[in-house]
């Protein structure tokens, strides 16, 4: 069993062009693995349009293999429509391989569209369970903010983020202010932080791991944040007893502009961003591998062959240090069977289920996924119990 990337994203945002070769590229998936792949595909950006910016940051950044999906040409003075960028998501319900959502055009719509695409994000990425979204706070790219407008910000963010479930609030993180950076002309600009952290994201992953919280690292190509944050202030964007945390990047002495916090919109369990992905990386890496077996009986043997392999997969995370504990029992436990995970209903309707639980933050303290695969040859039909974790 190997791991799934974890940190492919999938930008979303208006282009200069929509046709590449006579053929159109409007709102199709489309996979680049670098700034130029973008610009050979869909041009140097649109007029008004913050994902050209926004893609350079992120291959400044560290960035490699991405997807970008376009809503289509934005003229000069318009401003970005809500049906647009609700269209690319349905684009995405489809497309595997994402892993992170960016949509640096969001912050563009007014804020009651604004709010409502969020909250579509934030559901759009918990019923996939395999992506996680970077949102940033609209109006972060204001000139000369004070303390009272950025406190206004903020409260507005929440309350358009709105009452998600902590566990659907945790499939998204929010970033503030915006930043002002060097374009790939050399031209000073203001672009939402999204793309420069998921950048930061791919190579925290590539070089310490998706368990690594993805705090603490200094940006590339970036002149400063747009609003100074003090100490002061920095108390107002923690976690509130719904969740609702905001990161910052802020300005550091002899460090430039660096991310400041690794959390989630969720509460409890799921308020950190490497816990989260993490959770997605287990997750999806054994549902991969499960699909292998959809030809295989639904018996003991299987079972025994499903539990030795997952727990092969998780005690090589736990020696890489993505568990905690000092013993595996302290950091992974795997069930799968007739009478614990399943009962003779799900076997006669060819349903395998494994329980896992893992210890994400503390020893022996589980946080548990269910994962089902339909078994025997009945691939494509409607499992019975739904997924959770």
């Amino acid at each position: 069993m190997t791991g799934v990337p974890t940190a492919v994203p999938a930008f979303v945002g208006y282009t200069e062009k929509a046709e590449r070769d006579g053929n159109s590229v409007f709102r199709k998936s489309v996979r680049i693995r670098s700034l130029h792949d973008f610009e050979a595909i869909f041009g140097g950006g649109a007029p008004a349009s913050l994902l050209h910016p926004s893609l350079w940051l992120f291959y400044a950044n560290g960035g490699g293999e991405a997807f970008v999906v376009s809503a289509g040409r934005l003229r000069a003075g318009s401003r970005p429509h809500l049906k647009d960028l609700r269209k690319t998501l349905a684009v995405l319900e489809t497309q595997p391989g994402p892993t992170l959502l960016v949509v640096p055009d969001a912050v563009l719509l007014p804020r009651s569209g604004y709010a409502a695409f969020l909250r579509d994000v934030l559901a759009h990425c918990a019923r996939l369970r395999d992506r996680f979204a970077i949102l940033d706070v609209r109006g972060g790219g204001a000139a000369e903010l004070g303390g009272q407008e950025v406190r206004r910000l903020l409260d507005d963010f929440r309350r358009d983020v709105g009452g998600p479930s902590s566990d659907e609030a945790s499939f998204g993180a929010a970033y503030f202010p915006f930043l002002r950076a060097l374009s790939s002309l050399g031209e000073e600009i203001i672009v939402p932080a999204g793309g420069a952290v998921a950048g930061a994201l791919a190579k925290t992953d590539a070089t310490k791991g998706v368990w690594t919280a993805p705090a603490n690292i200094s940006l590339t190509s970036v002149l400063k944040p747009t609003v100074r944050i003090d100490d002061r202030q920095q108390a107002d964007f923690a976690a509130t007893p719904e969740g609702k945390a905001v990161n910052l990047l802020r300005e550091l002495a002899g460090r430039g502009t660096v991310i400041w916090g690794a959390s989630t919109l969720g509460a409890d369990d799921y308020r950190y961003i490497q816990v989260r992905r993490t959770l997605i990386y287990i997750e999806q890496s054994i549902k991969q591998w499960l699909d292998q077996l959809d030809l295989e009986p639904d018996d003991a043997d299987t079972w025994t062959t499903v539990t030795a392999r997952i727990s092969d997969f998780l005690h090589h995370l736990w020696t890489q240090g993505g568990l905690p504990g000092a013993k595996p029992e302290q950091a992974f436990r795997v069930t799968c069977g007739l009478g614990t995970t399943m009962t003779q209903e799900d076997i006669d309707n060819g349903v395998l289920i494994v329980q896992i639980g893992v210890a994400p933050l503390r020893p022996a303290e589980f946080v548990k996924i269910y994962i089902q695969q339909v078994m025997g040859g009945r691939r494509g039909e409607e499992p019975t119990l739904p997924r959770k974790s």
